[in-house]
């Protein structure tokens, strides 16, 4: 976790919006989402609800908001004195007033404890009881016999799949996500396609990324792909709340 995925988080809770978050930081919206999501797996809870014109925070979200607003002022302000101040012994003598980097530091990690905690079970995130789960650690249903008959096949997937691909740190989760469900669409594998964009949802892919990905594949990968992503998204599409 670095200071920037704090920075993105801040900016995006107090807009309620990627895209404005992303003009006020001059970024791409892509970044401002990939940040928040890198920080809500680091944190193993869902910081904020998805909606297609707009993000709100959840219990765990406000929670985190609330108290790093004193935390990143005092960390802005140490920051800014060390870069204005050419004279060492002026800076660490403001910085003492003003505020202890020490203290702060303490103060956030203990807070991002807290949170982990507030995400975890026996706990609650009351606007969404999905909690956030990279991969499946079991296979279930028709898969798991499958496994079992072919334990080799079971071995590549729990060794290779789950235990190499997924972990490998050139692309983000939600990345592969993505990518994943691209190739189950120019498949036509429609009953997996709904799986990967229901898990896809859990990890920070919003609604308007999959209507925008459905679009690509329907150009890239052909019309009847186009529609069989399409029909995997809708009871996703259909249960969003209006407003």
């Amino acid at each position: 976790m670095e200071l920037r995925h704090l920075r993105y988080f801040m900016a995006a809770a107090e807009e309620d919006d990627f895209g404005r978050a992303a003009d006020r930081l001059q970024v791409a919206r892509p970044t401002v989402s990939q940040h928040v999501a890198d920080l809500e797996e680091e944190l193993d809870t869902l910081l904020f609800n998805r909606h297609s014109s707009h993000v709100r925070l959840t219990a765990a979200g406000r929670t985190l908001h609330a108290r790093l607003v004193g935390v990143m002022a005092n960390l802005n302000e140490a920051l800014f004195l060390t870069e204005r101040m050419a004279d060492a012994g002026a800076v660490s003598s403001v910085v003492r007033e003003s505020s202890d980097p020490g203290r702060d530091r303490d103060s956030m990690f203990g807070l991002l404890r807290s949170i982990r905690r507030l995400g975890r079970p026996n706990n609650f995130l009351p606007e969404s009881s999905t909690r956030r789960k990279l991969m499946p650690s079991q296979a279930t249903g028709e898969s798991a016999r499958i496994y079992k008959q072919v334990p080799q096949f079971s071995r590549l997937r729990e060794d290779v799949l789950l235990g190499d691909v997924w972990k490998q740190l050139e692309m983000s989760t939600r990345d592969r996500i993505l990518v994943t469900c691209g190739v189950l669409a120019a498949g036509g594998k429609g009953e997996e396609l709904k799986h990967w964009m229901r898990r896809g949802v859990d990890n920070g892919i919003t609604l308007d990324e999959l209507r925008g990905m459905i679009v690509q594949i329907a150009f890239y990968a052909g019309w009847p792909a186009g529609l069989c992503a399409g029909r995997a998204a809708l009871e996703l599409f259909e249960a969003e709340p209006r407003e």
